[in-house]
């Protein structure tokens, strides 16, 4: 055989095998980027930013539980109970309110409306940009009907594992699952916390800080509460434990959370659709490190609970009370005894 045929054969049997990939990621289709899966098949759970946008196109809901991960283990059969909803679990792991939104926008594209949206506002992206994200190389080539740039998702050779479980039923995507096995405690905690190991200066409230919040909220909240006046919005800002706030006051940042916190609130407060809670101050919850795996992450009751709270209408903001719940954050938050708790890690090295 001539080296010229040799080659020839050898490039058709590679373009053969790149055809045979590409239909197999079609007909598997393990993002839901094109349909739903067939022959009987289930979505399989897998990193959300691969997955979540396929929720949206091909999978029946009417409300979203939308946010960071504080909320991945979260209960959502707990929360469509108390809300009498059918909603998704939509989490961008460590992302930030841009991210989000450009999610809630397509969904709303997709569906048309919905019923709910419960969306926990993490501390980790309370003083971010209108277009900060959290990571770089995110697929946005799933994120669009554009079938040109979705020659990175036929090619992806990481969907090969991921179809292997949907044919296997390894892993089936599950809003209402809570495999939650993190170890939790003060030592669980302790191992993943950096503490800064000076004190700034409290940072300043001027007018760039005041611009950054503001333009993150109208941006990737407001104007979507005000597309939709139909949806009911609960907004949370969840709990986060004392090591965290002690980051937060060993970076001089505790003066520009919690007005972030109150700019958040008051661009949010005229709209009759919108409900906004803080859990800023549950010293119950923040101070009960058996509770938390680190900084920021709780076991799925407290999701639960959380949920039971909103629906009740406690813990949340109004314009007669906002004043008087930062002001019971603050003096928890400076209060806490933290050379206590760092002496004893001391103690104990």
């Amino acid at each position: 055989m001539s080296e010229r045929r040799w080659t020839k054969r050898v490039l058709s049997g590679i373009v053969i095998l790149l055809a045979l990939y590409m239909a197999l990621v079609f007909v598997l289709d393990p993002v839901m980027q094109y349909h739903a899966p067939w022959f009987g098949l289930k979505p399989q759970n897998g990193t959300s930013r691969y997955n979540n946008y396929g929720i949206a196109r091909h999978m029946e809901f009417d409300s979203v539980i939308l946010g960071a991960s504080t909320f991945r283990y979260a209960k959502t059969s707990d929360y469509n109970a108390l809300y009498d909803a059918n909603a998704a679990r939509i989490v961008f792991i460590a992302g930030y309110y841009r991210e989000q939104s450009d999610w809630l926008r397509f969904a709303y594209e997709k569906k048309g409306t919905l019923k709910n949206v419960f969306w926990a506002l993490d501390a980790q992206g309370i003083l971010m940009g209108k277009d900060d994200y959290h990571y770089d190389g995110i697929p946005t080539y799933l994120y669009d009907d554009n079938l040109l740039n979705d020659v990175n998702y036929w090619f992806n050779k990481d969907m090969f594992p991921w179809m292997l479980r949907m044919v296997l039923n390894h892993t089936p995507l599950d809003f209402d699952s809570s495999d939650f096995r993190d170890p939790t405690g003060v030592e669980a905690i302790r191992a993943v916390y950096q503490r800064p190991e000076t004190a700034a200066e409290p940072l300043p409230l001027d007018e760039a800080f005041v611009e950054t919040v503001t333009g993150n909220v109208q941006q990737n909240i407001v104007e979507i509460v005000e597309a939709h006046p139909e949806t009911q919005f609960t907004f949370v800002f969840p709990p986060v434990d004392m090591f965290y706030w002690d980051g937060v006051i060993r970076r001089g940042e505790l003066d520009r959370v919690l007005e972030a916190e109150r700019i958040i609130f008051e661009a949010l407060a005229p709209y009759e659709n919108v409900r906004v809670f803080s859990f800023f101050d549950d010293a119950e919850i923040a101070m009960d490190f058996d509770l938390y795996s680190d900084t920021v992450h709780f076991v799925p009751e407290i999701a639960s609970e959380i949920f039971a709270i909103t629906a009740e209408g406690e813990y949340q903001l109004t314009l007669e009370n906002v004043d008087a719940r930062i002001e019971a954050q603050r003096a928890m938050i400076e209060g806490y005894d933290y050379a206590a708790l760092f002496a004893q890690e001391e103690e104990e090295e």
